[in-house]
């Protein structure tokens, strides 16, 4: 567990902003258990431990299955001996969220627009197939897009935009094209960033990525979800809670036989092959690793504006 993520889970300040009472579809402290159990069962499925009893066994006895392992450390998270601190924990990323959304919340000026967005990169090499998602370094992917991100906002034609201040976080989807649509390639996981930003519009914001991040076959709106956001604890407490979810699904699309273009099916949840491969990835980094902060810096248990973006 990183030491940045130890002192956020002790972060016993009263939360300013509480999403666990300004959101309806937060989760509870029981539902919270409730999906950690049913994840620590699919990771046990067919190794012949009981699931139930996997806290009492020795690291020594499941260091042969990294699956075991980690349905051991989060089993021990659970039953209360000690806080693991893993993106895969439903219970410390719920306290993580809760501490991210209070933060964050007070870097933004309420009386002011505030807009979010999804940013999909058409990076091939972030693009991998299912099996190959250990393969992904999250961090050297977020270095690469900030750095498209600042040179995007840095031209001198566009002075307004200097101050933009962005708090998003890391997300991904396991992309499947239906066979009877004619699939062109395997199901991938796509890895993208959802953005809460403020200080220019969604319209601004997006001309000006749109250079940096273009479009392929695979990625045909590498910008999406542009949107404002309502002036209402609700709405603030849905999209900084989105930021760092803990659900993921598949993204089942078809191809239009009107323009030849992917259109959505659905979303149905992950395969059990699929949920224990992404519960392995996030297990494997720290978790402040998925935030994605411009303008913003972390500082201890806190989250602040950087020089140039304090308030006056």
């Amino acid at each position: 567990m990183s030491s940045a993520f130890t002192a956020i889970l002790k972060y016993e300040c009263k939360y300013c902003f509480d999403i666990s009472r300004h959101s309806k579809g937060f989760e509870t402290k029981k539902e919270t258990r409730k999906w950690q159990n049913k994840n620590i069962k699919k990771l046990c499925s067919g190794s012949g431990f009981n699931w139930k009893k996997i806290h009492r066994q020795s690291l020594a006895s499941v260091s042969h299955n990294p699956q075991l392992i980690l349905a051991r450390k989060l089993a021990r998270c659970l039953k209360g001996k000690q806080r693991c601190g893993s993106g895969a924990c439903r219970i410390c990323m719920r306290e993580l969220r809760r501490w991210f959304a209070d933060q964050a919340h007070q870097c933004f000026d309420t009386a002011q627009p505030i807009y979010s967005l999804c940013l999909v990169p058409c990076d091939e090499d972030l693009q991998l197939i299912s099996g190959n998602l250990s393969h992904l370094n999250v961090k050297k992917m977020k270095e690469r897009h900030q750095t498209r991100v600042i040179r995007a906002l840095k031209p001198a034609n566009l002075k307004n935009l200097k101050n933009v201040i962005i708090v998003g976080g890391f997300d991904i989807s396991f992309n499947q094209e239906t066979v009877s649509s004619g699939s062109r390639w395997q199901d991938y996981w796509q890895p993208h960033w959802y953005f809460v930003f403020q200080g220019c519009s969604s319209e601004q914001l997006k001309q000006a990525l749109l250079p940096h991040f273009c479009t392929s076959e695979k990625v045909t709106k590498p910008i999406r979800k542009s949107k404002q956001i309502n002036n209402n604890p609700e709405d603030y407490a849905r999209v900084f809670s989105y930021a760092l979810k803990t659900v993921f699904n598949r993204r089942v699309s078809y191809r239009s036989t009107k323009n030849g273009r992917l259109e959505t099916n659905g979303r149905p949840p992950l395969k059990k092959l699929q949920l224990t491969e992404l519960l392995l990835f996030f297990d494997r980094f720290p978790v402040t690793d998925r935030l994605f902060l411009r303008g913003v810096r972390c500082h201890g248990t806190r989250l602040v504006l950087s020089a140039q973006n304090a308030r006056k």
